[in-house]
């Protein structure tokens, strides 16, 4: 223990696989980039900065920012390309080195719909209103797509109504 001194980290390795680290200082509100950092490179971050991770788009996932403790006896926080002089003993910064994780969760891709394709409903026969209806699904099986595998269903937005009254059936057409 060194008394008075600031703790904080030297980050050894960030994973940017799937996006970017950044780091901010106590009284900035700038965040800069966290780029190639190794043992033999380290940024130093006080106890008072902060760090994120900006994910690509669409990625959800788990990644990693590999650390050192360190004193605040060597350096000054936010020193990027810092290089240690040892590890553990006296030196500034603690022989063992730690990973904290952050888990990406996934968000909802909106569906697609293919507007270069037809949509037909077949026919009907003028005043008939005991056909069996069309099966959604049936209709838009082509058309519309989720990224994310969800079910798909229709969202009626505006009717036609100058020429007859539209039904939903909700039970496999037993009731209009």
């Amino acid at each position: 223990v060194d008394g008075d001194t600031s703790l904080g980290i030297a980050v050894t390795e960030v994973d940017q696989t799937n996006g970017g680290w950044q780091f901010k200082l106590e009284d900035s509100t700038e965040w800069l980039d966290l780029n190639s950092v190794s043992d033999a490179s380290v940024t130093l971050l006080a106890s008072t900065a902060s760090v994120r991770f900006v994910p690509q788009a669409d990625y959800y996932g788990e990644t990693g920012i590999s650390f050192r403790a360190w004193d605040g006896t060597q350096g000054n926080s936010g020193d990027s390309s810092f290089i240690p002089d040892a590890f553990g003993g006296t030196s500034a910064f603690s022989i063992a080195s730690q990973v904290a994780t952050i888990t990406v969760n996934n968000i909802n891709d909106a569906p697609i719909v293919d507007e270069s394709m037809a949509v037909s409903l077949g026919s009907t026969v003028s005043g008939t209103v005991d056909h069996s209806g069309f099966l959604v699904a049936d209709f838009i099986a082509d058309v519309v797509t989720d990224v994310d595998g969800d079910s798909v269903g229709i969202a009626v937005t505006s009717l036609e109504t100058d020429y007859g009254i539209w039904e939903i059936s909700l039970d496999g057409g037993s009731q209009w």
